[in-house]
């Protein structure tokens, strides 16, 4: 081993190739680094770390195709609970779509006895309007989504009833067991 002027160790390798390489350690700073590490560990100085257990925050989130400022500035939009208008709207549209088709079912299990018939036919047509505004959303939503894998389609208000009125349908025959079990004959 060689010593060069400035006090650190000078390790001399091979390489496979034949070549010599310097390989510069300070042994001496690092077993005192790893000395006040482990003193410090061993009294505690490291339990009251803010984040202690939780993971830490890896940088993979981060676009390469944007500048560091643009990211900054929109860590700090996000962290205010700042979200883009088609984020806010696709939400809007799922949950008003849940509310119309819940009260659809609704309206049908009540409605559809009897006299009541005409105001089940009212509510189709409050859900068929309802449905048509919806759709101008999802039009607006469709203009402002950033990729086309956030694009929704249109929500189609007469397959909706048809599921409904089936489902009802279906389950008052499973209820009141008039429901006509045929056999089929298998002719050989």
């Amino acid at each position: 081993m060689l010593r060069d002027p400035d006090s650190k160790e000078v390790v001399r390798k091979e390489d496979e190739s034949g070549f010599t390489r310097k390989i510069r350690t300070s042994n001496f700073l690092l077993r005192l680094a790893d000395d006040m590490i482990k003193e410090s560990m061993a009294k505690g100085d490291f339990d009251n770390l803010p984040g202690k257990g939780q993971p830490l925050k890896s940088s993979s989130d981060h676009n390469p195709y944007v500048d560091s400022h643009t990211h900054k500035l929109n860590n700090v939009l996000i962290n205010n609970g700042y979200a883009p208008q088609w984020m806010t709207l696709e939400t809007e549209i799922r949950t008003t779509y849940q509310k119309l088709s819940s009260n659809l079912e609704l309206s049908h299990a009540a409605l559809c006895t009897g006299d009541s018939r005409k105001l089940w036919s009212l509510e189709v047509v409050k859900f068929r309007d309802a449905i048509k505004e919806l759709n101008k959303k999802v039009d607006t939503l469709n203009m402002l989504a950033p990729s086309l894998a956030i694009q929704m389609v249109h929500y189609n208000a007469e397959l909706a009833i048809s599921k409904v009125t089936q489902r009802s349908t279906s389950s008052t025959e499973r209820h009141d067991g008039n429901t006509d079990f045929t056999k089929t004959s298998n002719s050989t």
